[in-house]
């Protein structure tokens, strides 16, 4: 291979792409300290790679307080609860994807285990009577936020008198003998924030110590887990989370800022679901909402609809110009002004009385603007509809075109609708389903 053949193939990209070893021989003017890993944080965690997530001179600051999310989370729950077509689109969205359970999900289980593995997890489900709606939770905050947050909530740890019952030696003559036994083990020193380590934010240290039947020690397992066996998926507000990520993209825990100090949780107390992340900061952090793209346009179309309730009241209430008294009978300061405020609380279909030196012309009603605010409050409409996705017969809409462009459109959808049910399906697999198996 010629040395600037590079990597390209033929047929590709006009640039070539060199070879490591002749970049690295041409290469005279990049120090070789650039091509190591930085030291402006010290130790990272193995594995973490050289490229930067975040600024490393954020690192600290986002590890212990967590990675600022962005500023119009509020802004995509107003246009949520407040514009019918983005509520429709969203839940629309949320209803096909989710529709048939876990069993609509494509998941990576070996197949000669996948049908037990998901016939086990179906009778998990079955015990939990709130999976549908938190499912749909989780669907629902991915779309509008971005991302959603699960706690997984373990069963409670042992006691100490619980701990004394299990630990008793085992009796030879006992038919139960050799079976495995859980022994937790308290753990030592202080969580980040200089709190005691407790139950609620640490996960436990599991010595599993299997006997014979003369009682003696064959086996012992440390494991690092959680407090035992998952009870249920409980559903965090996005506004209130925060994720502890370092500046090469590892993912520490996560913060609840609903209080002050806030809720620390390490990562195998929540699952964390991401929609449509991306390479900026916050992006890779916390993915990204559907309705990014329409705050622009949705600020538009409400000032555009408070101008047409503006003239539709002032169509009702019909603008007046009042000329009052004459160059021979001057009205006084105050006669004028009782009569202004006289007038002010004139409303639609009102009768007015007025004295005989009054005259009343009607203003004339900007009619001509209303078609040019519905031509550009339609041109809007159509944007909004290009980013939700959404075909508009799902949408209570009239399709008005060919078959071939509402199956174009449908198919779009669905694909949409696959993109959604694999990254739930990823999250659910790694981050759930394998504490419950």
């Amino acid at each position: 291979m010629g040395f600037f053949d590079g990597l390209t193939k033929p047929g590709g990209f006009i640039s070539r792409v060199l070879p490591s070893e002749t970049a690295l021989r041409f290469d005279l003017f990049t120090p070789k300290t650039w091509m190591k890993k930085q030291n402006i944080i010290k130790d990272p965690p193995p594995d973490s790679g050289y490229g930067y997530v975040t600024s490393p001179y954020n690192s600290i600051f986002n590890v212990m307080w967590g990675v600022y999310p962005s500023a119009d989370l509020a802004k995509y729950r107003l246009m949520y609860r407040t514009v019918p077509k983005v509520k429709r689109a969203v839940d629309k969205t949320v209803s096909f994807a989710i529709n048939k359970g876990i069993s609509g999900f494509e998941f990576k289980y070996p197949a000669k285990d996948a049908q037990a593995i998901i016939d086990y997890l179906e009778d998990w489900i079955e015990s939990q009577d709130d999976w549908k709606i938190t499912l749909q939770m989780i669907a629902s905050d991915m779309l509008i936020y971005g991302n959603a947050f699960v706690e997984i909530v373990y069963e409670e740890p042992l006691t100490d008198e619980q701990i004394a019952i299990m630990s008793h030696p085992i009796d030879p003559r006992d038919p139960n003998s050799g079976v495995p036994e859980r022994v937790f083990i308290p753990n030592e020193g202080i969580d980040w924030a200089g709190k005691d380590m407790n139950s609620n934010t640490v996960p436990q240290l599991i010595e599993r110590t299997v006997r014979d039947n003369a009682g003696h020690n064959v086996d012992s397992i440390i494991e690092f887990g959680g407090n035992g066996n998952v009870v249920w998926l409980k559903v965090l507000d996005p506004l209130y989370m925060r994720a502890r990520v370092d500046s090469y993209g590892n993912v520490f825990g996560y913060l609840q800022w609903f209080s002050s100090p806030p809720v620390a949780f390490t990562t195998n107390k929540v699952a964390h679901f991401k929609y449509n992340p991306k390479s900026t900061a916050y992006e890779t952090v916390y993915g990204t909402s559907m309705l990014q793209s329409l705050i622009r346009t949705q600020e538009a179309i409400w000032q555009i609809e408070n101008d047409l309730i503006l003239i539709g009241h002032t169509a009702a209430k019909i603008p007046l110009h009042f000329d009052c008294g004459t160059p021979e009978s001057v009205w006084t300061d105050e006669a004028f002004m009782k009569f202004q405020m006289q007038m002010k609380t004139r409303g639609s279909g009102a009768d007015i009385f007025t004295r005989g030196d009054v005259v009343a012309n009607q203003l004339a009603i900007p009619a001509a603007q209303i078609s040019h605010l519905m031509s550009n409050l339609k041109y809007h409409d159509v944007q909004r509809s290009v980013a939700l996705g959404v075909p508009p017969a799902l949408l209570g809409e009239p399709e008005g075109s060919s078959r071939t462009t509402a199956e174009i459109s449908l198919d779009d959808f669905i694909n949409q609708l696959q993109i959604l049910q694999k990254e739930i399906a990823n999250v659910l697999e790694e981050q759930i389903f394998n504490y419950i198996l």
